[in-house]
């Protein structure tokens, strides 16, 4: 499957904010992945197509790095350097 990663980047003082964000197609649509800064996934939303969900990080994260490539393999050690 075809997986992007990207950082948000807008400071947060909640520890279990979302701090890394993965976007993976799957045949049921666009699932956007949230994993906090230790890399613990924190829940997922399901959209039907990649311009919603990329309509929703824009609103509701000020400031996000660029997207990359980076692996789906389920687990929450992103790395997006």
């Amino acid at each position: 499957m075809n997986a992007h990663c990207s950082q948000v980047l807008s400071p947060s003082t909640d520890p279990h904010a979302v701090n890394f964000l993965r976007s993976v197609e799957r045949v049921e649509g666009f699932f956007l992945q949230r994993f906090d800064e230790r890399g613990e996934f924190v829940g997922d939303l399901l959209f039907e197509t990649l311009d919603e969900a990329m309509s929703y990080v824009y609103s509701e994260y000020d400031e996000v790095s660029d997207w990359r490539s980076c692996p789906d393999d389920g687990s929450g050690g992103l790395s997006v350097t």
